[in-house]
């Protein structure tokens, strides 16, 4: 899964013999036409920043919206409008392509909408390349609209009864054939952060503490874990079921309870860590090393 931001604008470019209805105006969200005897006629397309699957599951590009007002004309010519479309993907790729709308009316009674891409479209996102491919609108829309294939292309025809409005989410997907790497899996990454040293209690200093975080994307499991202040009777041990999230902090004091930070603490009616400074050793319940942090003389820089 990637996030993109899509940018888009209607453009006077011509496709062929047909082009822009007659007094259109163009603006960033919508194309415009009609006299000024009745209501006009429109396209509009309303860009959906989304984050894109790249495992070949459809998203959604934006939203296409068509209102026809007919003019009881026995008929009326093909209009072709193009809509540029601007891709910016979160790891700083870019990519600007085309997309021609194509409207038809009256056919038989009903009107004609047809979606394309005129040419292919190739994006490279985190060292992959894809191909762009359209989809077609999405199901609602498919309520209301019929949907045929034309000469390659993906046609949608609604019944014309009066003014009508026909709105669909405009459904792509990018697919490769190169395979994504697989995600590393989910780990923990404890250390010691802090190791303060020089309470301001009196006497006990039971306001000293250490401060443990885990940097890493899975929840540590501290069960059995020992935080060592190094001498004969200075050691915590985490109980069981004791639990760090990812980038989440815990502390254990020498002598106090702070919920907000763990709850953890030595019990211990005296000062645990040395005033001119030593070493803080975080094992496993195995006697394994997982993080150690030199404070006061002890520290490096």
């Amino acid at each position: 899964m990637t996030s993109v931001t899509v940018t888009s604008r209607w453009t006077d470019k011509t496709w062929g013999d047909s082009g822009l209805p007659p007094r259109a105006e163009l603006s960033e969200r919508e194309v415009v036409w009609g006299d000024d005897s009745g209501a006009k006629n429109r396209f509009r397309f309303d860009p959906a920043p989304t984050p894109v699957p790249v495992d070949g599951r459809d998203f959604a590009l934006g939203a296409f919206t068509h209102e026809i007002h007919p003019t009881g004309s026995a008929t009326q010519p093909m209009y072709i409008v193009n809509l540029e479309v601007n891709l910016a993907f979160d790891e700083g790729t870019e990519c600007t392509f085309d997309m021609i709308l194509m409207t038809e009316t009256p056919r038989d009674g009903r009107y004609l909408v047809e979606l394309r891409l005129p040419d292919s479209v190739w994006i490279t996102a985190d060292g992959i390349e894809y191909t762009l491919e359209q989809r077609g609108f999405d199901e609602r829309a498919e309520e209301f609209a019929t949907r045929t294939e034309y000469e390659g292309q993906t046609n949608y025809s609604a019944p014309l009864q009066g003014s009508t409005t026909f709105t669909g989410q405009v459904m792509m997907v990018l697919l490769s054939d190169t395979p994504a790497s697989p995600a590393e899996p989910a780990a923990a990454q404890v250390s010691i952060t802090t190791v303060h040293h020089q309470g301001h209690v009196k006497r006990t200093q039971s306001d000293e503490y250490v401060e443990i975080h885990n940097s890493g994307t899975a929840a540590a499991d501290l069960s059995g874990w020992t935080l060592d202040a190094g001498d004969s009777g200075q050691q915590y041990t985490f109980p069981a079921g004791a639990q760090l999230a990812p980038d989440a902090s815990l502390r254990v004091y020498t002598n106090e309870i702070h919920p907000d930070s763990g709850g953890h603490s030595f019990g211990s009616g005296r000062a645990i860590w040395n005033d001119k400074g030593d070493t803080a050793l975080l094992r496993k319940g195995d006697g394994t090393l997982i993080a150690e942090l030199g404070y006061g003389n002890q520290a490096k820089p």
